[in-house]
């Protein structure tokens, strides 16, 4: 397993690639290495870009197997970082006993275990991103800025406003109410329509005909 470039800015981004060479009879597992990278100690300094692997591996002049491995790594902060190992499994099967395990009928297999050693990567900070203290002396505060003022002269303005707004509304109420009484009282003048003596007499007749009183008298 190896890491290119193990030297960079923090900026860019590095690769881990592992190679498993297996022989014939002998079947090697990988374990999750994205993972691993997720769960260890620098998991919020480092993330995982993406990861990459070979989907059937690659037979050699030897006949042997290689399967491949990448990760893209970024990192969030500058620093020296130790990358976990990965961890494989493999059941050598080349010298099995064939003799079946614990009655299930199946020849009895042994799974080993193999750790890679860990890496070491340095993420720099990149050149000028970090100020020495004499730089920082020379760091000024900024002048305040001053605000528009216009406004601010016609302050004294508002309470004066608001006195002829209320010494208008009130005097204006009262002729506003005069003068709506006195538009209401026309409608009504004009909705009622004089009935003609003549009409009357004649609806007054028209009732008593109805009720059948000019007959009795």
């Amino acid at each position: 397993m190896a890491v290119t470039p193990n030297d960079l800015d923090f900026s860019q981004h590095a690769e881990v690639r592992l190679e498993v060479i297996s022989e014939p009879g002998v079947t090697v597992n990988v374990e999750d290495y994205e993972r691993a990278l997720r769960e260890s100690e620098h998991r919020f300094e480092i993330g995982v870009v993406r990861s990459t692997r070979t989907e059937t591996p690659a037979p050699t002049d030897d006949d042997k197997l290689v399967s491949t491995y990448g990760y893209e790594l970024e990192f969030f902060l500058p620093g020296e970082y130790e990358l976990p190992p990965a961890t494989l499994t493999f059941v050598d099967r080349r010298g099995m006993s064939r003799e079946p395990d614990s009655g299930s009928g199946e020849p009895a297999v042994t799974v080993e275990e193999l750790q890679t050693e860990p890496l070491t990567i340095t993420a720099r900070d990149e050149p000028g991103g970090q100020l020495s203290p004499e730089q920082l002396r020379t760091i000024k505060t900024l002048a305040p800025i001053e605000l528009p003022t216009v406004w601010s002269r016609w302050w004294w303005l508002a309470p004066l406003t608001a006195v002829v707004v209320v010494v208008a509304a009130v005097l204006l109420v009262p002729r506003l109410r005069r003068l709506l009484a006195g538009i209401l009282q026309r409608d009504r003048s004009r909705s009622v329509i004089p009935i003609p003596a003549h009409e009357w007499a004649r609806r007054q007749l028209a009732s008593l005909i109805a009720e059948d009183l000019v007959e009795r008298g």
